[in-house]
């Protein structure tokens, strides 16, 4: 059986059936270049918007005092976005999450 979850670090240490339980729940999405999954400043708010990248890449950018964006990191395979939603669900999203290229979370 395939176990998405297993070389994500954030789950790693779960048991099987925890990360069992969770992989029911994730639904994949397949990306273009240039798609937005989040917006700076948009609602976090719980575990629809969390996102582990399984594929591709993304970059977080976020919005200039003078306008235009920057590149703040970029995101690899394996990695979790999203997580401020479940600390604090009425936080607001950081940063704009896009795809650079084909992706899939």
């Amino acid at each position: 059986m395939d176990e998405p979850l297993q070389d994500v670090r954030l789950f790693a240490s779960l048991r099987r059936e925890h990360r069992e339980i969770l992989e029911r729940v994730l639904v994949d999405q397949d990306l273009h270049h240039g798609h937005v999954l989040f917006r700076q400043g948009d609602k976090a708010g719980g575990m629809i918007g969390l996102y582990v990248l399984r594929s591709g890449e993304l970059t977080v950018q976020v919005s200039g005092p003078k306008g235009g964006f920057a590149t703040v990191t970029t995101i690899q395979p394996g990695e979790v976005v999203g997580l401020i939603g479940l600390v604090v669900p009425e936080a607001k999203r950081t940063g704009t999450l896009v795809a650079n290229g084909r992706a899939r979370v």
